[in-house]
């Protein structure tokens, strides 16, 4: 097998973070999956895309620095800190990159806000750069759980634990909103981490254990609107979407099989599965009236894969009355000029 392990690289920038408030999150209530925090204990939850090039994009399909210097959301890690705030953990969602902060950067915060469990998106590209965060925080913060997630440590959870050389603890595998959220909860709890799906981990005795796999989530209305507010919106950008711009995720999974796109065959699985269409409105109203955005990005796969619904979403936003641009994913094979009208 080929190594999975690429050059390393390291970002020249060093510009300090800066301090953000806790996520403070009305009407969302608790989690109807999965055991959550019903004793409400204490736990910090911090999860991070970490240094490295300038313009780096982990979350897209193909991370890459873009050419035309995008830069987007982590917004895979944003839906999970929602999921952990939801549950009552005490939670910093923070994007490094955007920030343009240095790996020094990142371990002094790490060792003053001493989280209970450290969570770092990693990729293919900057794997080696991952590891080493999670080696300089361990260093800050020793008591830290932390894990790693993401595609490439989805396929390879055994390879990545052993390079790591203790420094990372977990991975979480696939699809990790509920996944990170019993982590937590299991650290805080002190109840173990075999009962916890969808992780593999290193036992103290040094033993690489993996747990059983985590169902996908089917009913995706469950998960909170994300705290985009831990953002700065005007630091993201692309030159296809008015700016300042949001991504909202309406739906997970997708039956193609581009061969540019790592997220269904890695991730999320070929299934559709997505949010009711009262659900995505309203989420998208909310944007809108929250923040000072000029356009809303769906970042399903393929937005018009099940058309009925793409329907009755393009119906609903009618309804609204109200300006609000919006764009998506799709093929020219997955779509009609009847609904390329309504949209």
């Amino acid at each position: 097998m080929p190594s999975i392990w690429p050059g390393r690289r390291t970002p020249s920038h060093s510009i300090p973070s800066t301090k953000r408030l806790r996520a403070e999150v009305a009407d969302w209530g608790p989690s109807r999956c999965g055991f959550w925090n019903p004793r409400g204990i204490d736990m910090r939850v911090a999860l991070i895309s970490p240094p490295f090039l300038p313009n780096f994009c982990r979350s897209q399909r193909w991370p890459v620095v873009n050419r035309t210097r995008a830069q987007r959301y982590p917004d895979w890690l944003a839906y999970a800190a929602g999921v952990a705030i939801q549950a009552g953990f005490e939670v910093e969602l923070r994007d490094f990159i955007a920030e343009e902060a240095s790996l020094a950067d990142v371990a002094k915060w790490c060792g003053e806000w001493k989280p209970g469990l450290l969570v770092l998106d990693a990729t293919t590209p900057s794997i080696y750069n991952d590891v080493e965060c999670a080696r300089l925080c361990k260093a800050a913060s020793p008591e830290t759980h932390v894990a790693l997630v993401g595609p490439h440590v989805s396929v390879y959870p055994r390879e990545t634990l052993l390079e790591a050389k203790g420094a990372v603890d977990s991975i979480a595998r696939g699809e990790y909103d509920f996944t990170i959220r019993d982590l937590a909860a299991a650290l805080a709890g002190g109840t173990g981490l075999e009962t916890v799906e969808g992780i593999t981990f290193r036992t103290a005795a040094g033993e690489i254990v993996e747990n059983r796999a985590r169902a996908p989530i089917e009913n995706l209305d469950e998960i909170p609107v994300p705290p985009w507010h831990f953002f700065d919106v005007k630091k993201y950008r692309n030159n296809t979407y008015l700016y300042p711009f949001l991504d909202q995720i309406s739906g997970r999974g997708c039956p193609n099989r581009c061969t540019f796109c790592q997220w269904p065959q890695v991730m999320h699985g070929r299934r559709y599965r997505y949010c009711s269409p009262e659900r995505v409105v309203r989420e998208m109203v909310e944007d809108f009236e929250r923040y000072p955005i000029q356009e809303v990005f769906f970042e399903d796969d393929t937005l018009t894969t099940f058309r009925p619904r793409l329907r009755q979403i393009c119906e609903l936003i009618l309804q609204q009355k109200r300006r609000m641009i919006w764009s998506c994913n799709s093929r020219v094979d997955w779509a009609d000029l009847d609904l390329m009208k309504l949209m």
